[in-house]
Order: C-alpha cells, then structure tokens, then sequence
C-alpha cells in the first residue's frame, strides 16, 4: 500500500513508546491506544465500542522520519542488486547463454535463482 492509504485505512498513529499513563490508562497516540482494540477486560474499543471478545483490532501506523527496508525482504533485494550491472543497469546475465532464454518463461520465485546462479559465475 501506498503511505496515503495507510494513512486514510489507520485509526490512530502512533507517536509513543510509553503504552500508559501515571494512573494506568492506556495514552492515545501510545503503543496500547485504546483505539486499536481492547488489551484488556475493564475497557471497550474507543473505535468500535467491542469488548475483548467482541473487537478484531484496527489498523494503525507509525510516521517514520526515513524509509526502512523489511528484514524479511533483503536477501531477495541483495541477490536482485547483484543480478544487475552497476554503471549499465542491465542484467548480468549473457543473452548467449540458455538461462537467459528461460528467465522469461518461469516464476518470479525460480527466476531470482536462475538468474543469481548465472550471475555469479
């Protein structure tokens, strides 16, 4: 998603790291706001006025001052930047060789390997 539609689907943003106040309510803007879901039996959504049992939870999110890369993502990011020509941009990959005729014609998933494979010979 685009951040404009993170923004428009959230409920709340959060701008704490503090989940409480000094009388142990939840801070809207922190980590527990009440607006994301009950966390607990003694309060309502202030969103969708469920209970614990009743609420599913509701979406937030959180403003961050650069872009961040998804931990999951970098070994795939990582083997897609060493597929590809530093100065051309162009792939590394011989358009003599038989991997290039096939990188066409598999999945996503099966061409990163085939093509990281040719490129790192």
């Amino acid at each position: 998603m685009s951040p404009e539609e993170v923004q428009k689907l959230s409920v709340a943003e959060i701008s704490s790291t503090i989940p409480y106040d000094e009388n142990r309510m939840p801070l809207f803007g922190g980590i527990n706001d009440p607006r994301l879901g009950s966390i607990s039996r003694d309060f309502k959504c202030v969103t969708c006025k469920g209970s614990v049992d009743e609420c599913p939870g509701h979406f937030g999110h959180i403003s961050l001052a650069k872009r961040v890369y998804h931990v999951g993502l970098l070994p795939y990011l990582l083997k897609t930047l060493r597929c590809i020509c530093f100065n051309c941009s162009k792939l590394l990959v011989a358009k003599e060789s038989p991997a290039h005729k096939v990188l066409s014609s598999i999945s996503s998933q099966r061409r990163l390997k085939v093509a990281f494979r040719e490129c790192a010979k």
